[in-house]
C-alpha cells in the first residue's frame, strides 16, 4: 500500500483502502481527464530494447475504459508502453509485453482512471523482465 501513490487533479477525486491485498479505488468525482485519478507505482526500472511482462488482475463496478501506462516520471512521456483497458464486473486478469524505449530506473507505472464514476479494484500487479 505505502508503494502506491494517488494523485487527483483537474477535477478528479477519490478514496483507497487495501484490504485482502486488493487495492480499492472509489472514484467519486470523474474529472476531466483519464488522467484526473490517477493510482501510480514509482521506481519501475527500465533497460531499453528489453522486453517486460505487466500482469493484473482487476474488477470494477461498471464496465468502462481505463488508461495504463509506463512512462517517465520527469517528462511524463510514455516509455515503454500505454493501453485502454476495458473493465469488467468480473474479476479479470490482464496480461501486457512491451519493450522498453528508453533507460529510466525510476519510470512509473499508472493506473488512470479518470473521466469516469467506477470502484475499481486491483491485486496481484506484478512486472517481469522475459529476455
Amino acid at each position: 500500500h505505502r508503494d502506491w501513490i494517488l494523485v487527483q487533479q483537474l477535477g478528479g477525486l477519490a478514496d483507497t483502502s487495501i484490504s485482502n491485498n486488493e487495492m480499492t479505488v472509489t472514484v467519486s468525482s470523474a474529472g476531466t481527464q483519464n488522467y484526473s485519478v490517477q493510482l501510480i507505482h514509482e521506481d519501475i526500472p527500465l533497460l531499453q530494447g528489453r522486453r517486460y511482462k505487466l500482469i493484473f488482475t482487476a474488477i470494477a463496478d461498471s464496465e468502462a475504459p481505463i488508461t495504463v501506462r509506463l512512462g517517465s516520471y520527469n517528462t511524463y512521456d510514455t516509455e515503454a508502453f500505454q493501453k485502454q483497458v476495458d473493465m469488467d464486473t468480473v474479476w479479470k486478469s490482464y496480461e501486457f509485453e512491451y519493450t522498453a524505449l528508453v533507460d529510466d530506473l525510476f519510470a512509473r507505472l499508472e493506473f488512470n482512471l479518470g473521466k469516469n464514476l467506477n470502484r475499481h479494484q486491483f491485486k496481484d500487479v506484478k512486472i517481469y523482465r522475459i529476455d
